[in-house]
């Protein structure tokens, strides 16, 4: 099992801007996916700005789900409700 890192902003965000891809990432900084997805929330708040990871869906959920996330125009992350038609 890996150690868990700290979250550090700077080397995350240096990753990213870097174009690496999340697996990469993660082995860069010795975590699992999981984590890399709580770091990135946590980056992305933080800058209040939408960060795409190659390699990762930020998304907790599946495609055919009732509900998925998504990010607006302003960086905001939103849990939308799949609607049929």
């Amino acid at each position: 099992m890996k150690e868990e890192s700290n979250f550090d902003a700077h080397v995350l965000r240096k990753l990213i801007r870097s174009g690496h891809c999340a697996e990469e990432i993660v082995q860069a900084l010795n975590v699992s996916m999981e984590i890399l997805r709580v770091y990135l929330n946590k980056l992305m708040k933080l800058d209040k700005k939408y960060y795409e990871i190659c390699g990762l869906n930020p998304s907790p959920v599946e495609e055919d789900d009732d509900f998925w996330v998504t990010c607006d125009a302003d960086g905001m992350l939103q849990i939308v409700r799949r609607v049929d038609s």
